[in-house]
């Protein structure tokens, strides 16, 4: 037994020793073998004997840079609502294209909008803040504006954790008592559709192809089948013509512009 079990140790721990141990260095991520490794040392990281040949990486050749985007852009934005038809109607025409827009909504229609302001906001939308009542915030005092905008700032934010941060003064009017008493940015706009005057869908689509250009703002409203009607037709015509539509902060952050509390924009120049 003991003559057998010598000849089976001097065999099998040489084997063991030159075949089953290896070491990855932390340092260096190279392969060793204990052969290679310092007798004097079984601390991996003081090992510096020769690696085996690991080919350097290089980088793929077919790899590119992405290309900014250098199209036009502008930003279709609809105030008023939620209107539980015709919002609906503009989602879906704006989901059918892979577009986003910017909705001014009114506080007295949260409760009856909640559906389509959940679905502006989980289709990747910008919520904005059309005030409460809808009133000339230009004939009211400064307690009277502060409450027309926050109210609708926490409503929201009651219900979805976040508020809209820009703010559409009703019929584009502000002063500065307006100014001073908003925590957000005003947002008017530079093409006015008359949507809702004239209610009719041709107008409204060719006044936005006649006049859209790069940085504007667009109004129109979604509490109207006309203008819903537009949207359908003109989305897809604007992105023929190498338009790119965004939200307003969207639009703004990308031509390198920061929104401020207090000021007012018209257009992204």
């Amino acid at each position: 037994m003991t003559f057998k079990f010598y000849l089976i140790t001097i065999i099998l721990v040489p084997m063991i020793l030159l075949t089953g141990c290896a070491y990855v260095s932390p340092q260096t991520g190279i392969y060793y073998s204990y052969s290679e490794m310092s007798s004097s040392s079984k601390d991996p990281s003081r090992i510096f004997a020769a690696p085996q040949h690991i080919p350097p990486q290089r980088p793929d050749p077919s790899y590119k840079e992405p290309e900014p985007d250098t199209r036009p852009i502008i930003a279709l934005t609809f105030d008023d609502g939620p209107n539980p038809k015709y919002t609906d109607m503009i989602l879906d025409s704006l989901a059918e294209n892979s577009v986003h827009a910017t909705f001014f909504v009114m506080g007295k229609k949260i409760e009856s909008g909640l559906p389509q302001i959940k679905r502006i906001l989980e289709e990747g939308h910008q919520l904005g803040n059309h005030t409460w009542d809808h009133l000339d915030l230009t004939l009211l005092k400064a307690d009277q504006v502060k409450q027309q905008i926050m109210s609708v700032y926490d409503c929201i934010e009651n219900l979805y954790s976040q508020g809209p941060v820009l703010v559409r003064p009703p019929f584009g009017f502000f002063n500065k008592t307006t100014k001073s008493c908003s925590d957000f940015p005003l947002i008017t706009w530079s093409v006015d559709t008359l949507d809702w005057e004239v209610k009719n869908k041709d107008k409204v689509v060719r006044l936005i192809l006649d006049n859209a250009k790069d940085g504007d703002i667009i109004l129109m409203h979604d509490d109207y089948l006309p203008s819903a009607q537009a949207v359908e037709e003109v989305v897809p015509i604007l992105i023929e013509r190498g338009f790119r539509l965004a939200t307003v902060s969207e639009m703004f952050e990308a031509k390198g512009i920061t929104l401020e509390a207090g000021k007012s924009y018209f257009r992204a120049k």
